[in-house]
């Protein structure tokens, strides 16, 4: 077993980190530090827990085409603008 307790978890899907790279959040849960091109790591409720995955651009910010693994937007699609703080596309 690992320092970080990672050895027997299963590899978070479009995750291009290993388990053993995975970072606890504020709440102590796992995260993938570096999710696959063109998916960015969000949060979603779900039966009023926060769920954790590797989610597509467009899902975790609506009109997104290209993302980084932070939640940052980097191109918005034609008709949008990027917020101040990148975190969505705007009209």
């Amino acid at each position: 077993m690992t320092g970080k307790g990672t050895a027997c978890m299963e590899p978070i899907d479009k995750c291009l980190s290993d388990p053993i790279n995975y970072v606890r959040d504020e709440w102590g849960d796992f995260y993938c530090p570096k999710c696959d091109d063109g998916f960015t790591w969000a949060y979603t409720e779900e039966d009023d827990e926060q769920i954790g995955a590797c989610t597509e651009c467009e899902e975790a910010i609506p009109n997104c085409l290209k993302c980084d693994f932070h939640g940052t937007c980097r191109k918005c699609a034609t008709g949008t603008f990027l917020s101040l703080d990148k975190k969505q596309c705007a009209d």
